[in-house]
């Protein structure tokens, strides 16, 4: 067998590139690949990629898209033309002549490459020209009755697509199918058409980011090739997704050899190339970590592809997907009415798209429509009653209405862990679906098959949020020596996150180091923005500025963590815990105030100690619990919130204001 080594690509016109680099008010290549460094946020400029662009040597689409983004153009606007290829040759061939006139003895062996050079090109372009738009239509008639379609996988990770869409064309094309283990590997469709004499080749080609395939569909027809489809699963759910991907690529196909029923010219919009990458690259930042500069990252590149596709439904949501993240961090209230826009937007555009939809349902659990969620959630799995996200999504939903609605739903925790231990069983390398049952399971109080399932989320991921799991749970256990060594690894691994410095924050107040844990919890505190932290946080941290007597701080700090709570509440988003800990800020807030009269009278109408020690609090509320009854001198509730806490996580029992309760 011929072994192949034509590269399939496609050549860039300078010409066109030197004008529209004009048009952008850039001076020089150099300047260029600088401009994608800066765009793509990445160390290196792409020099020799950009030379080789301007000196028309062949290059993958992906990379001619990357400079068209950042000259603002499509990328089809710099393909060079037959005319072009034509002009290229001819003037390279004078060129060479001009500069020979001083040599006469060299005219004749001149005169025959130019003529060597001019019968080659003219059979080249015959058999093979630049990628580009091919004709507006095409005989619906085809000469030998029924198309002939080659369906090229030029990706391993796409081969399921094959078969599928080759017997979903059957009806109108006769369709066959190779892969590069065939032989076939870099040979260009030109080639493929003439070993497989077929009419057409389509090729299916992915980019993988991280979970993420892009794919992108080609077909390359009378001599041009043209990008028809763009597509983007997760690698986990390309099984689950197929048939939906092939019913969209079916009409697709039809259209362009005029096969679909109706006579009208059906336009089909999808995304180009660079704003489908733009969109993985930001998909994949979103699923690493929550940082704060991925998350600023990622709606950098989501504006960008949502600029070059402005219908980009899944970009929308990812968006959403964005803002919730960030509203962890404070100004809740803005980011989540952004992330609602965001996800309405793409429900517009794609109402039945399921990234789309998850992404909705998140958002009303985030925002305290917890019943919202659920239902959709529970609409979804109707559709996908095997899929690893939509189960992940009702887990945590369930989780979140244990902790917020737990009358509501009293099996609540029980229906997490069901759907959560599903979602791990069929996608066990996704750490986020191990790190979520591993939260469920120290809920239910199994702390060592939470560890299990943190240290296989860190193994798989290793990240700020894994060790600090890990971290909590052993602290949990007692060993806190081995918590404070994963705390302090976080702040290795990541210096800008506050998750290190608040935990290693906690493990100095258990040591009885305040002084230390004041300033390692206030440093958590200021690696947030001016409206971040949690409630917990900013208590915590007045408990520290409490217990070194530095009572101005500790008033404001308890103040900020009241104004936090009454924020949840007036999103009806106020849990039991938070109910507790606001009667504890209040009567903090009335010691301080009251440092030489005795603790007076503060209203309790969320209070009810009766009722919440007899029920399945997280350990924070118990603490609390013990902390308010010893306050109030009842020292026997005082006692047994402290030994429900212990029975929880045992290192409780050393509490440095509470162990003389036991």
């Amino acid at each position: 067998m011929t072994n192949q080594s034509r590269v399939r690509g496609i050549v860039a016109s300078r010409s066109k590139l030197e004008m529209t680099m004009l048009n952008a008010g850039i001076k020089t290549q150099a300047a260029l690949a600088e401009k994608i460094a800066e765009i793509e946020k990445i160390s290196t400029p792409p020099k020799d990629t950009v030379n080789r662009a301007f000196r028309q040597e062949k290059i993958s689409p992906s990379t001619l898209a990357r400079i068209a983004n950042v000259l603002n153009v499509a990328p089809e606007e710099l393909y060079l033309t037959s005319e072009e290829n034509n002009s290229f040759h001819t003037t390279q061939s004078v060129d060479q002549v001009k500069r020979s006139l001083s040599r006469p003895f060299l005219w004749v062996f001149l005169i025959v490459v130019i003529l060597l050079s001019a019968w080659w090109l003219f059979h080249y372009l015959k058999s093979s020209s630049e990628i580009g738009s091919p004709k507006n239509s095409f005989s619906s008639e085809p000469r030998l009755g029924r198309y002939g379609l080659l369906i090229y996988v030029n990706s391993g990770s796409l081969k399921p697509l094959a078969l599928p869409l080759k017997k979903i064309l059957k009806d109108k094309i006769d369709a066959a199918i190779v892969d590069k283990s065939a032989g076939t590997s870099n040979i260009m469709s030109v080639d493929l058409i003439k070993k497989y004499q077929s009419d057409a080749v389509l090729t299916l080609h992915a980019t993988q980011i991280g979970s993420f395939i892009g794919i992108q569909v080609f077909i390359y027809y009378q001599g041009l090739e043209k990008l028809i489809w763009t597509d983007s699963v997760d690698a986990a759910e390309l099984e689950q997704q197929k048939t939906v991907i092939i019913q969209d690529l079916k009409p697709v196909i039809y259209a362009f050899f005029n096969l679909n029923e109706s006579n009208e010219q059906q336009q089909f919009q999808f995304a180009d190339i660079q704003a489908q990458e733009n969109y993985l690259n930001a998909r994949k930042l979103l699923q690493d970590q929550n940082s704060e500069m991925n998350i600023r990252r990622a709606q950098s590149l989501l504006d960008s592809a949502i600029s070059r596709f402005p219908i980009y439904a899944r970009a929308y949501a990812a968006k959403c997907e964005s803002f919730v993240s960030e509203s962890w961090n404070g100004n809740e209230k803005l980011l989540l009415e952004k992330a609602m826009d965001a996800c309405l937007r793409a429900m517009e555009l794609a109402p039945d798209d399921l990234y789309v939809n998850l992404t909705l349902a998140d958002a009303f659990r985030r925002s305290g429509r917890i019943e919202k969620a659920i239902e959709l959630y529970q609409n979804l799995l109707e559709s996908w009653p095997h899929n690893a996200a939509v189960l992940s999504g009702l887990g945590v939903a369930y989780l979140a209405a244990f902790r917020h609605q737990r009358t509501a739903y009293p099996e609540a925790l029980k229906k997490a862990e069901n759907y959560l231990s599903q979602a791990v069983k069929l996608d066990p390398k996704n750490w986020h679906h191990q790190s979520d049952l591993g939260t469920v399971k120290y809920f239910s109080g199994n702390i060592k098959g939470a560890i299990v399932n943190f240290e296989a989320s860190a193994e798989l991921h290793p990240n700020e949020l894994s060790y600090v799991n890990v971290g909590t749970l052993n602290f949990c256990l007692g060993d806190v020596e081995k918590a404070k060594s994963l705390y302090q690894k976080v702040v290795d691994i990541a210096p800008q996150s506050h998750r290190g410095y608040e935990f290693l924050g906690t493990t100095a107040y258990f040591l009885g180091n305040f002084e230390q844990s004041a300033k390692l919890r206030q440093k958590a505190i200021n690696l947030l923005n001016v409206e971040g932290g949690t409630q917990k946080m900013w208590g915590n941290l007045a408990d520290s500025y409490y217990l070194i007597n530095n009572k101005n701080e500790a008033r404001k700090d308890y103040q900020k963590a009241l104004t936090i709570i009454e924020r949840d509440e007036l999103r009806g988003n106020l849990t039991t815990t938070e109910k507790i800990h606001r009667y504890y800020y209040r009567l903090m807030l009335n010691k301080l105030d009251n440092a030489n009269r005795q603790l007076q009278y503060v209203e309790n109408r969320d209070y009810h100690f009766t009722d919440y020690i007899n029920m399945d609090l997280e350990n924070s509320a118990y603490i609390t619990l013990a902390k308010i009854e010893k306050m109030l001198n009842h020292k026997s509730n005082a006692r047994q919130a402290l030994a429900k806490s212990v029975a929880l996580c045992p290192v409780f029992a050393s509490h440095p204001t509470l162990k003389d309760l036991l």
